[in-house]
């Protein structure tokens, strides 16, 4: 119950010291809500990017494909926030840093100050991550059935059957991902 509370301290911390930015920044709409609004909005954006580019990108290197979705959701975040609390594009991007930076370290904080494992939470993340990007390329590519092993090395493909076909994924590509 505190680690849940404290999470949700640390994210009202941040709209806090957000609204000051933009505050600050001259925007014209600076209320926590507004901020609310548009750093959620801008989360579902990034995400909806970043999934429809690592659905229809393939065989790039993994380098630039991560410096692709990387920028692309950092500019989806950021124009929620110029179209949403009005302000200019400098403006959006410091305050899109801000916020970024800031929801890193008190969530960081709000982990560590309840005695959780960062590398615990970062398997998780990167299990919920890998699991949703599989079910939503298998329902674009059409496959069968698509399931995730317990182990993130292994992933469980269904042909028409329902046989498992197994493909064992680098373990490079695994160490990097966790």
């Amino acid at each position: 119950m505190y680690y849940i509370a404290s999470l949700v301290f640390a994210f009202l911390i941040t709209l806090l010291f957000v609204s000051k930015v933009a505050e600050m920044l001259l925007a014209k709409r600076f209320s926590i809500k507004r901020i609310a609004l548009a750093s959620t909005s801008g989360v579902i954006a990034a995400a909806i990017a970043y999934l429809l580019l690592s659905v229809f990108i393939i065989d790039v290197e993994p380098m630039v494909m991560m410096i692709v979705s990387l920028s692309v959701m950092f500019l989806s975040f950021c124009a929620a926030f110029k179209y949403i609390n009005k302000m200019s594009w400098p403006s959006a991007i410091t305050t899109g840093v801000a916020n970024i930076a800031s929801i890193l370290i008190a969530l960081t904080a709000a982990v560590v100050l309840n005695g959780e494992s960062l590398e615990k939470e970062f398997e998780t993340i990167a299990k919920s991550v890998k699991s949703n990007t599989s079910m939503v390329k298998a329902v674009v590519t059409g496959e069968e059935g698509i399931e995730i092993s317990e182990d993130l090395s292994e992933e469980v493909l269904l042909d028409e059957n329902g046989e498992a076909i197994t493909e064992s994924l680098d373990e490079e590509f695994v160490d990097e991902n966790i």
